[in-house]
C-alpha cells in the first residue's frame, strides 16, 4: 500500500510538472524554490547561481548520473531530487541487486590475476570483482578473461557496477563524515574561528560562516548550502590545532 501511495504520488507529480503553466505556477507563490527544465522556458541552471529545494530529473536514462552531480550543487540543504520512471524500473533495480551481490562474491587471489595479466599487489589478499573494479582502467569487458560469464550481464548492469565501484570510495568517506558530525554535533566553535585557514572550504562556504559564526558544528550544518566535507574540514583543523 506505501508503495502504490508513493508511485500513484510521483506519477501524479510528473504529471503536474507537465501541464502546468510557468506563470500560474510563479503566482501562486509556493513557498519553496524550484527548477523546472524546460526548452520553452530557456532555463539553464548552469546560469543560474541559485540552490534549489526540489530538483526534477527528466532525461534519457544513461545521462542521469551526469544530471545528478549537477543537481546534487545546485540543491538546498534537505532538498529533494526526484527521477523521472525511477519507480517504473523496479525489475531492472533486482537485477542490478543481484549483479552487486555478485560482484561481491566473485573473488580471485593475486596469484590467478597475475595468470591473466592482471597486476595487484602479491600480498595474498583475495580481490573481489567490486574491488578490481576500482582499479584506474578496468572495467567488467576487461575481465572477462576471469569470469567469462559476465559477458551475459547487459550493458545497463554492467555500467552502473563500474559506477559503484567508482563512487565506493567516495560513499564510504562520506558515511564516515556524518558519522563523525553526530559525535561532535554539539563541538563549540570559537568565537574568533579564522575560517581563512581551513582547507577545503569553498570560498561561498567560508563567508558564510564568518558572516553568521555558528557556536557550535551543529549550528553550521543546518546552514544553507554548508556540505559535510566543509564541516569534516572545520573539524580537522579544529582537532590539529587543539
Amino acid at each position: 500500500l506505501i508503495f502504490l501511495s508513493i508511485l500513484v504520488s510521483l506519477l501524479a507529480l510528473e504529471l503536474f510538472l507537465r501541464i502546468i503553466d510557468f506563470n500560474q505556477y510563479k503566482s501562486k507563490g509556493y513557498p519553496f524554490k524550484y527548477f523546472i527544465k524546460d526548452e520553452k522556458l530557456g532555463f539553464d541552471i548552469n546560469k543560474n547561481g541559485k540552490k534549489f529545494d526540489f530538483i526534477f530529473i527528466d532525461a534519457i536514462k544513461k545521462d542521469y548520473i551526469n544530471y545528478l552531480k549537477l543537481a546534487e550543487n545546485k540543491l538546498s540543504k534537505n532538498g529533494v531530487i526526484v527521477a523521472d520512471n525511477a519507480i517504473i524500473f523496479k525489475d531492472k533495480m533486482q537485477e542490478l541487486d543481484k549483479a552487486r551481490s555478485l560482484a561481491t562474491t566473485l573473488s580471485k587471489t593475486p596469484s590467478q590475476l597475475k595468470a591473466h595479466n592482471i597486476k595487484v599487489n602479491q600480498d595474498g589478499v583475495h580481490r573481489t570483482l567490486l574491488d578490481l573494479l576500482a582499479y584506474p582502467k578496468t572495467t567488467i569487458d576487461t575481465l572477462l578473461p576471469v569470469w567469462p560469464e559476465l559477458a551475459a550481464m547487459p550493458t545497463s548492469i554492467k555500467t552502473a557496477l563500474e559506477a559503484d565501484a567508482l563512487y565506493a570510495g567516495y560513499i564510504e568517506r562520506q558515511a564516515r563524515d556524518i558519522a563523525a558530525f553526530k559525535r561532535d554535533e554539539g563541538l563549540r566553535l570559537p568565537e574568533h574561528l579564522d575560517y581563512a585557514k581551513i582547507g577545503g572550504i569553498s570560498n561561498e562556504v567560508r563567508d558564510k560562516l564568518v558572516t553568521a559564526r555558528p557556536a557550535t558544528l551543529g549550528q553550521a550544518a543546518r546552514m544553507e548550502g554548508v556540505t559535510p566535507g566543509a564541516l569534516s574540514a572545520v573539524l580537522a583543523y579544529l582537532k590539529r590545532s587543539a
